[in-house]
């Protein structure tokens, strides 16, 4: 991820979503522990997943997205704060996808060397 983006990545989390039925509702990710200003990375391994950008304000707009294998979104630290997303559960048959977060925050170092 770091030969993508040039951000102090520290932390990494990974979401499994089995099949079509599990998803995760939109949401914004907290920055209360985030290095302000650094984006968040996500890669998308296994099966593509439509993921859902909706702005917070009214009316909110909507776009979909579909990580593809291997794609890497990027998402702004700003965006938490005016945009929420989510992975929706979907009509047709598909395998598990894998999604690995890479994330700065402010109260983890990284190791020296």
């Amino acid at each position: 991820m770091r030969s993508l983006v040039d951000a102090p990545f520290n932390h990494v989390s990974l979401n499994l979503y089995r099949d079509e039925n599990d998803s995760v509702a939109p949401h914004g990710d907290s920055v209360a522990r985030l290095v302000e200003g650094q984006p968040i990375g996500i890669l998308s391994l296994g099966e593509a997943r439509r993921m859902s950008i909706r702005t917070r304000r009214e009316p909110a707009h909507a776009r979909n997205l579909q990580l593809e294998p291997g794609s890497v979104l990027i998402m702004s630290y700003e965006s938490q704060l005016t945009h929420e997303h989510g992975i929706p559960k979907q009509t047709r048959r598909c395998g598990p996808r894998i999604s690995l977060a890479f994330r700065c925050y402010r109260d983890l170092q990284m190791p020296a060397g």
